[in-house]
């Protein structure tokens, strides 16, 4: 469950739906939203091959569907072996392709970096209960130039976002802050509960 900096309250359930043997399918289920994010387990650690989305499913809601495609992804998400004081880079190049419920279409090129440092363990409470976990400081910069009715239109994110992960079973709490068009996000997500097989 999350909140944002306007005590909007949202909840969304993330599964493991196919399991390869290099990689795996996120499947994020909100209210009125599904997306599906492919990952790949690599030596060094675990990459998330899109931004929530692609190729291999979109996003869509109430109309209005985005395809965000992903290409020369470098880095890691996860490293291997996470400890404190690690410190690694995922990047990679975003294609987006935006249709509108009135038929418009937009059309998007940029990129995406995220540097994170793993700074130490914590004990951390959430509604699924207190764990130990390794708090992770990350700061995501997208960049990206939107084409909408013939119009170049720049868009940039750049944030900080602190991440809490436990062992044996993963994210469990991250706090965002950041700007877009000029207005703040501020949200915090909680694990409210899990379920591993």
């Amino acid at each position: 469950m999350g909140s944002s900096e306007n005590s909007e309250t949202f909840s969304f359930t993330n599964s493991v739906t196919e399991v390869r043997p290099d990689g795996f399918s996120l499947s994020t289920t909100f209210e009125n939203l599904n997306r599906t994010q492919e990952w790949s387990c690599k030596p060094e650690g675990l990459v998330a091959l899109n931004f929530g989305g692609g190729p291999a499913g979109g996003i869509s809601t109430q109309g209005l569907d985005l395809e965000i495609t992903t290409s020369n992804i470098s880095g890691v998400s996860i490293p291997i072996n996470l400890q404190p004081g690690n410190e690694w880079n995922y990047s990679l190049d975003i294609a987006a392709s935006l249709m509108l419920p009135d038929g418009q279409k937009g059309q998007g090129q940029g990129s995406m970096t995220t540097p994170m440092k793993a700074i130490g363990g914590e004990s951390v409470s959430v509604p699924a209960g207190t764990f130990e976990a390794l708090r992770v400081e990350s700061v995501p910069s997208i960049n990206l130039t939107t084409t909408y009715m013939g119009l170049p239109i720049p868009v940039s994110f750049t944030g900080n976002v602190t991440l809490w992960f436990a062992p044996g079973v993963g994210w469990i709490k991250s706090i965002e802050r950041g700007e877009i068009f000029g207005t703040s996000i501020n949200s915090t997500i909680e694990l409210q509960s899990f379920q591993i097989p």
